[in-house]
């Protein structure tokens, strides 16, 4: 069964429309800035005192401090509820369960304010940067805003092992999720409510992995996150347990890969795997063929020292007759002998690669409908298939026909999806073409097949 992305469960499209947002009248306009704590009697009645008067000082709207207690057992509660009482513009909320990511959504959620922000009970991130981070909210030119302690204007005091992970962690979120942002997991952001109410329903991570999800799930559904370079000091008495977390966040990152219809990470290590054992089966003692069918390595010998010889695929260097197959495979071979010296390993070593590619295109046409286990079944079948082992390890030219088949039949299938069927269609014409170069009438043995389908069940949307 095909998945189900999680735009698709949204009901919305990640294109511009998505992006827009109504400017916030600032006569009216309401901002509640959230605090997670636990465990921070010792530092709670400071920051909240210097959170306060900076707001007050600075902030031109209509504001309250909530502080979010998840289930504190050193007084931080009493502390908290003392503190608002002094000021009616702090709020105490208790949850009897911990988590910030909890914390967070569980009063986001209920709050009416127009911007919901939060920061770190620390308050390692300095407060100038509060305004300039949700101005873009305001005009509605972005409906997320976070600090960034990576991009160049920003000023981070931190230790050696913090900055190592930390720069780590945010490229392997923009490495495997394809992402924009730089910097995930600083704890100092703020959304649009109206934003909120759409996302936060799908954020399921209750503990710190909760940012990384908002920002990723944010972007892929197509909205505009405002980055604003901050001035960061790390908290000494940190005592966030930074191998753990970044333990979590990697299996976070994995589970939303696979919500998108992505592979994750276990997926793709079995997907890695299968192709190590496809590579070792096909390339290990490769020449032991020798050089397999004379024929044709005649023709690969001489298309490696004649360029003419090369283009009409020709039985020796002297052009005096050529080979009974169209040029594709004896030109592969070729351009393998003149890269790496003709010899049975250089010849043979493009039919291995065009095997390995051939499992891995199967794994990817199955896995898409089918899922990724159906997927790893059928590119094991595909690399154990004893003709495929003799066929893939051989220097006939049914090796490239099967690799170009199977692009063809891949490319075919994501046109089939409706998603830019041109550029797919013109794909698999390509691929086609490639086959029937390689082995004449045996290259167009799908094409017939293709046609009917497409024609009779296809529904493509050739233009937007």
């Amino acid at each position: 069964m095909k998945a189900i992305t999680i735009t698709q469960s949204l009901g919305l499209a990640a294109t511009g429309d998505s992006q827009q947002f109504r400017p916030l009248n600032p006569q009216t306009l309401t901002i509640d800035i959230v605090l997670p704590v636990l465990n921070e009697a010792h530092i709670i009645e400071a920051s909240i005192s210097k959170l306060h008067k900076y707001l007050t000082d600075n902030l031109p709207y209509r504001w309250q401090i909530i502080i979010a207690d998840n289930g504190s057992s050193d007084g931080t509660d009493q502390i908290a509820q003392q503190l608002t009482k002094r000021w009616s513009r702090v709020r105490l909320v208790r949850l009897n369960e911990r988590g910030r990511g909890l914390a967070l959504k569980t009063v986001w959620q209920k709050s009416k304010a127009d911007i919901l922000a939060y920061m770190d009970i620390d308050l390692s991130t300095n407060l100038d940067s509060f305004m300039p981070m949700i101005s873009p909210l305001i005009t509605g030119d972005a409906g997320l805003a976070t600090g960034s302690r990576l991009m160049k204007e920003s000023r981070t005091t931190r230790g050696f092992k913090r900055e190592i992970i930390s720069r780590c962690y945010n490229r392997i979120i923009r490495t495997t999720m394809k992402t924009k942002f730089v910097d995930a997991q600083c704890g100092f952001k703020a959304i649009r409510r109206d934003l909120a109410q759409k996302l936060l329903p799908h954020i399921k991570d209750k503990a710190w992995f909760f940012d990384t999800e908002l920002l990723v799930k944010a972007e892929y559904e197509g909205y505009k996150i405002h980055e604003e370079p901050v001035e960061w000091i790390e908290d000494a008495d940190s005592r966030v347990r930074i191998i753990e977390t970044a333990a979590d966040d990697i299996k976070g990152l994995s589970r939303v890969r696979k919500e998108y219809g992505k592979s994750s990470f276990g997926e793709m290590a079995a997907f890695g795997g299968l192709l190590l054992f496809t590579s070792i089966f096909y390339l290990w003692n490769l020449t032991i063929n020798g050089m397999a069918n004379s024929y044709y390595a005649a023709a690969a010998q001489a298309a490696s020292t004649s360029w003419l010889a090369w283009l009409f695929g020709s039985l020796d260097a002297a052009n005096f007759v050529s080979v009974d197959k169209p040029p594709i495979s004896m030109m592969i071979m070729g351009l393998f002998g003149r890269l790496f010296g003709f010899s049975s390993w250089s010849m043979l070593l493009p039919h291995a690669l065009a095997g390995i590619a051939t499992v891995a295109l199967v794994y990817l046409v199955v896995r898409r409908w089918y899922g990724a286990r159906a997927g790893l079944i059928a590119g094991a079948v595909m690399a154990l298939t004893p003709a495929a082992a003799l066929m893939f390890r051989f220097n006939n030219p049914d090796s490239f026909l099967t690799l170009f088949l199977t692009a063809s039949a891949y490319s075919f299938l994501r046109a089939f999806e409706g998603n830019k069927p041109v550029l797919w269609l013109s794909l698999a014409g390509l691929f086609t073409g490639f086959a029937f170069n390689t082995k004449m009438l045996q290259g167009l043995l799908l094409l017939p097949i293709m046609t009917i389908i497409y024609i009779s069940f296809a529904r493509p949307k050739f233009t937007t």
